[in-house]
Order: structure tokens, then C-alpha cells, then sequence
């Protein structure tokens, strides 16, 4: 249960920095259209280069393979028909009448026939194989282990590959076990004073024609390179050469059968490729070592059968140069689009800079407005919404101006009861500056929004229109304790959305409360101060706590607490002071509530307030009801 607990206080936690640093509220205007930008356009163009690369790769990919697909059917023809005639060859001397005379002579006749039927047997040999220059061995072993061979290049008879006992019984018994024609698999064999040749051998068993007993095996020895000529042959095409291709056969067991680098045949694939080529097909592979002409590349691996053989043959092309130019292609767009997006970047900076000044430039100006100084007026030099804007602020400042001055001239000649209302409305007047001036004109941001299509801000200014239109409306009219609230609610909502929700609200409210009669607007000035001047400074942690509950039957209980910066005793007490005095020291939002209460409850209300610097500050508002209010 510990490890529990502890898990879920890790989630809340987490949530809570997500809610803080990702909410998409607290960034500014700026930040939004830039993020907005990446999003609409970085991003597509990113998954465009990405998707297309992939496609463009797939897509060259298959066509190189089906182009080696189609050579490597071509080479197996090839080698096929190659193999074909050397077949043709075999059985032509198998059937010649005369050979297999003579070949039985050699079996059971007496020394002179037997050298007789050698001699006559050799000369036949020539005949067949000199029109054949890749042919280096014709020989007839029979089941005694004698032999009779005809070498190119080797006049010596006494000095063969066929004088090799074990070699000649490897040969006879595979031959002897086989149907038809059998491949045996390239061998380097050695001969005397030369240097060692890589041959491959045809087999086929010889019969008796009459009596269609078997006399022995007749061997067909050729050069690999006859297979590897075909394989890789000197004049490939150029399409070939560009892709740096490389072809070899293997047989079923992966050994090498014939190769252009001949230190490789004999040996097994599967040393050399990290995976098993009997296994895979057109995969990318990485070798080993460094065999054929390939250093430790990548590559992709095409491989087709042998008709009527037991080979493979395997094709290797370079995937470095198979993908160069679309590797160069990709490079190239991502230089292009970082280019394209730094310059849009750069237009966006620009564009935003302006709009965000100018919309810095009239903040500050309703701040000033919000502080007193009435005479302030807004100079923008483009003459664009924002300009409107400023025009309407400063006429409306230049015409607030007007009627305080107005009011102040006539404050001499009313009553005391009198000036103290009037009082009370011009501060009233004071406090609506900023709600006044953004109901005229956020009609025109709302419009601009729309046009940015920036339909969230739109949806936030139409919420800041009806708290506006509530607070204008008919500003010192009763209403009840549940629409003061429902209003609270949504300018403490926006007040969070301003300061990046560095604070709480809680609402503690008794359903009891929420019929009583009240003056609108009454405790706002008091939740204004807490939150711009308890919470100044605050990123996080700040905590508004609004209580209201009905106490000794028909009076109402108001109690708001913060935990933000305190008040200095020293000014605390001056504020205290000049509540009790009615002066206007106190600030024009604490003045004219007050003013309000009085003027509304008399001595019926009250009002108490307690701080300490660091800790926090808490207000103690008590009303009666308005129709019990004592004349």
C-alpha cells in the first residue's frame, strides 16, 4: 500500500507539471502563432520529405530488383544451355558405338587390346574435345579403378588427375550411384609442375550397349570459368556496372561453385554473410569480412535456382550506390525545407513582433488607466486594427477626462451626502475604465482573431464580452448572491488565464447564501487586490479562499484569504487608518468600496482586515440583508 500511495502521488504530481508547464493558455499570442506555423507547415513538410523518401526508396528498390531479377533468369539460361551442350557432348560419346567397343576392350581384353583400346579411346577424346577449349579433362574409369584420360595442355599420359586412386573411387561411386548426368562441385586440382586449375566435373554412368551392363563412368571435366564468365562477364551492361553488381553460384550445402575471385570457391557463403542466403530473399545484409570486391558495405541479396541442377545463383548489389542518388535527393529536400522554414520563420518573427508590440503598447496604456493617470494616450504608427483601436481608447480617456474634471468643479456645490455619492460613482466610473474600453474594443481583436483563425482566442474574448456586459450593465443594480458569484467565477477565470494560473480559487459558499440581495460588483475590488497585489510575483502556489455563509439570521458573511505577499504593518496600518477616516490614501479600489458600503449599510456593515508580510491576508466583509437595513 506505501509503494501505492506513493505511485499515485507521483501521477497527481506529474499531472500537475504537465497542467502547468504544457497548458496551452499560458503561452502568449506570439508563441502561439509561431507554434501554430511549425505545426501547420514544419510538420507536413517533415512528414512529406519522410513519406516520400520512403516510397521513392521502396520504389527504386523494386525496380533494381526486378532488373537483377530479370538478369539473374537470363544467366541461369545461360548457364543452362551452356550445360545443355556439355550433356549433348556426354551422351554423344556414351552412344557412339565404336567408344563403347572400345571401352569394353579396355575392361576385358588382354594387355596389347588393352593398349590398343587406350590409344584408340584417346584419339577419340581429341576429336571431341578440341573444337572445346573451356574442356581440360575427358576420362573413362571402370570398376577395376582404371582409367583411360585425355588432359589439354598435359601431352603426358602416365601424369593425370586420374592417377589418384582415392580420387578415382570418389568419382566411380558417385557416378556409379546416379541417374543421368551428376555435377560435382568445383575442386582445385593439382598437377605436376603446374599450377593448380578450378574445375568442375559432369559424370555419367556408361553402359554396354548390347547388353546394357555398366562398364564404368565417363568424367567431363571443365573450367569454373566457363560458370563465372557468364556470371560476370567482362562487357556487363552499364546499368551493371553502375550499381557495382557481383554474382557467384553456391550449391545446396552454400558451398562456392564458381566465383571471379577464386581463392572463395570451395568454401562456405555463410562465413562471409551474417545471415544464412538459403533463408533469405532481396534482403539487406552486411559482410562479414571483405570477400569479391565489396568492403563491408551494404547490400541487397537477389537469388535464383538452376534448372535441372542443384545450384544457386546468388547477386549482390551495392546498396550504397543503389541509394546514392536518393540519399543525394533527400539530403537536398532536407537542406531546402530547413531553408524554406527558416525564412518563413524569420517573416513570421518579424509579423508577430509588430502585432505584439502594438498590442503591448495599448496593455500598458490600460494599465496606466487602471492606475489613475487618465491623461494617457496611445501613439501607434501603422495604420492598421490595432491603430483603430488606440483611436477609440484615447477618445474614450480624453472624454473620462472631461467628465471627472466636470465632477470635480461641481464638488464644491453639492451637500456632503451628495459628494460622497457622486463620490462613489466617479470611483465606480474609475474602476469600469478597463471593463468599458475592452467591451469597445474587443469586438475588433475578436474579428482579427477570426481572421488569424485563432478561434480559441475568439472563444475567450466572447467570455470576457459577457463578463463585461454584466459588469456595465446597470452597475449599482441588486442582484443575487448567486449571479455576483457565477460573475466572480468567470473574472477569476480570466484572472488565472493572465497569470498563467500561477494561483487557485476555492469557493466555499452556502447554498443558503446564494438567494441574498446584493450591490454588484461589491467584492471585486477586494478580490482584484489580492490577486495583483497578495500574488505578485507568483509562478505557482497561490491559494484564494472565498468563504460566505448567512450568520444571525438575515446578515451576510463574507470572508476572503489569501496566502500570498502580506502587507507591511506599517502601511496596514495606515490603510486601516484611512478606512476609519474615509481617505482616498487607502487606494481607489478599497476608497470606493468602502464608500459603497457605507453608503448602501450605514453602520450595519463591517469590515476587518488582518496581514502579515510573507503570510498573507485575509478581509472579514459583513452585510445585513437590504430590506433590513435600519434607516
Amino acid at each position: 500500500m506505501f509503494y501505492f500511495r506513493r505511485y499515485r502521488q507521483f501521477l497527481k504530481r506529474a499531472k500537475r507539471i504537465c497542467k502547468r508547464y504544457l497548458s496551452y493558455e499560458r503561452y502568449s499570442f506570439k508563441f502561439k502563432l509561431i507554434f501554430i506555423y511549425v505545426f501547420l507547415s514544419l510538420l507536413p513538410i517533415s512528414l512529406i520529405v519522410f513519406i516520400s523518401y520512403h516510397f521513392y526508396s521502396e520504389s527504386i528498390e523494386k525496380q533494381i530488383s526486378d532488373l537483377i531479377e530479370y538478369s539473374l533468369i537470363q544467366t541461369s539460361e545461360n548457364i543452362k544451355t551452356k550445360l545443355g551442350t556439355y550433356k549433348d557432348l556426354i551422351y554423344t560419346i556414351v552412344s557412339d558405338e565404336d567408344l563403347n567397343y572400345l571401352f569394353s576392350k579396355f575392361n576385358n581384353g588382354n594387355n596389347v587390346e588393352k593398349i590398343t583400346a587406350l590409344n584408340s579411346i584417346r584419339e577419340r577424346f581429341i576429336i571431341y574435345t578440341y573444337p572445346k577449349w573451356e574442356i581440360r579433362s575427358l576420362a573413362f574409369i571402370n570398376e577395376k579403378m582404371e582409367s583411360v584420360a585425355y588432359e589439354k595442355t598435359n601431352p603426358n599420359i602416365s601424369d593425370t588427375v586420374w592417377n589418384d586412386l582415392e580420387r578415382k573411387k570418389a568419382v566411380y561411386q558417385r557416378g556409379y550411384s546416379e541417374d543421368g548426368i551428376f555435377l560435382l562441385p568445383t575442386s582445385a586440382l593439382n598437377y605436376q609442375n603446374r599450377k593448380k586449375e578450378q574445375l568442375f566435373h559432369m559424370i555419367l554412368k556408361v553402359k554396354n550397349l548390347k547388353t546394357q551392363e555398366i562398364i564404368g563412368v565417363l568424367v567431363l571435366s571443365l573450367q569454373e570459368s566457363v560458370l563465372s564468365d557468364i556470371c560476370n562477364p567482362h562487357s556487363m551492361p552499364e546499368w551493371q556496372n553502375i550499381l557495382r553488381t557481383y554474382s557467384f553460384i553456391i550449391d545446396q550445402q552454400g558451398q562456392i561453385i564458381s566465383c571471379a575471385d577464386k581463392d572463395y570457391i570451395g568454401k562456405n557463403v555463410n562465413d562471409y554473410l551474417k545471415q544464412d542466403v538459403s533463408n533469405s530473399s532481396n534482403q539487406y545484409n552486411k559482410i562479414k569480412h571483405i570477400p569479391f570486391k565489396f568492403n563491408g558495405s551494404a547490400f541487397i541479396i537477389n537469388k535464383r535456382a538452376i534448372d535441372k541442377t542443384s545450384w544457386v545463383i546468388i547477386n549482390l548489389a551495392d546498396k550504397g550506390t543503389l541509394f546514392y542518388q536518393v540519399n543525394f535527393f533527400k539530403r537536398a529536400v532536407v537542406l531546402i525545407s530547413i531553408g524554406i522554414a527558416l525564412v518563413f520563420t524569420a517573416i513570421i518573427l518579424i509579423i508577430t513582433k509588430h502585432y505584439s508590440g502594438s498590442i503591448r503598447r495599448i496593455v500598458d496604456g490600460m494599465k496606466l488607466a487602471q492606475s489613475g493617470q487618465l491623461s494617457v494616450q496611445l501613439e501607434l504608427e501603422n495604420k492598421d486594427e490595432f491603430f483603430a483601436i488606440a483611436e477609440r481608447f484615447n477618445k474614450m480617456m480624453r472624454q473620462i477626462k472631461h467628465l471627472v474634471e466636470e465632477v470635480k468643479k461641481q464638488k464644491e456645490d453639492v451637500c456632503q451626502a451628495t459628494y460622497r455619492q457622486k463620490e462613489a460613482e466617479i470611483r465606480a466610473l474609475e474602476a469600469q475604465i478597463n471593463p468599458h474600453f475592452l467591451y469597445n474594443t474587443l469586438d475588433c481583436i475578436n474579428w482579427l482573431a477570426i481572421e488569424k483563425e485563432e478561434y480559441e482566442i475568439s472563444q475567450m474574448l466572447s467570455k470576457l464580452a459577457q463578463i463585461l456586459r454584466y459588469s456595465i450593465n446597470k452597475s449599482n443594480s441588486i442582484v443575487t448572491l448567486a449571479e455576483e458569484i457565477n460573475w466572480l467565477k468567470q473574472y477569476i477565470y480570466i484572472q488565472q488565464q493572465r497569470f498563467n494560473h500561477s494561483f487557485e480559487c476555492i469557493l466555499d459558499i452556502d447554498e443558503e447564501a446564494k438567494k441574498f440581495p446584493i450591490h454588484k460588483l461589491l467584492l471585486q475590488p477586494f478580490i482584484e487586490n489580492a490577486i495583483i497585489h497578495g500574488f505578485e510575483g507568483y509562478r505557482s502556489g497561490g491559494i484564494l479562499h472565498i468563504t460566505i455563509n448567512i450568520v444571525e439570521g438575515h446578515h451576510a458573511e463574507f470572508r476572503i484569504e489569501d496566502n500570498g505577499n502580506g502587507i507591511e504593518e506599517k502601511t496596514l496600518s495606515k490603510i486601516v487608518c484611512n478606512i476609519n477616516s474615509n481617505q482616498e490614501e487607502a487606494g481607489i479600489g478599497i476608497y470606493n468600496v468602502i464608500n459603497r458600503v457605507k453608503m448602501y449599510y450605514g453602520n450595519q456593515a463591517k469590515l476587518e482586515i488582518w496581514s502579515k508580510l510573507g503570510e498573507g491576508t485575509k478581509i472579514l466583509l459583513k452585510i445585513p440583508e437590504l430590506g433590513a437595513v435600519k434607516k
